[in-house]
């Protein structure tokens, strides 16, 4: 029942558990796409906000930046939609 806790034998204190996950390809791969769709996304929505000023549609933007946001980044599987959305909100 304990077997679930057993770590590979090169970690030898919890301290090394993040630099080891954040070593791992499949997690590094898994972080570039994440950075590559938001880097996408930035790029079609970017000039929306810059637009701000001149339309005051504050609350449209802040919807279409939400929804368009997690329907973005929520499929990279990284991030749960949850997760995802309070960046917007935040």
């Amino acid at each position: 029942m304990t077997d679930y806790l057993d770590f590979i034998s090169t970690i030898t204190e919890r301290s090394q558990i993040k630099s080891f996950i954040e070593s791992d390809a499949g997690v590094q791969q898994q972080e570039g796409k994440l950075y590559s769709v938001f880097a996408a996304w930035w790029q079609i929505h970017s000039t929306s906000l810059g637009d701000l000023p001149k339309t005051k549609k504050v609350m449209e933007l802040r919807a279409e930046f939400f929804s368009s946001f997690v329907d973005s980044l929520q499929p990279v599987g990284l991030l749960d939609r949850f997760k995802v959305a309070g960046v917007v909100a935040s």
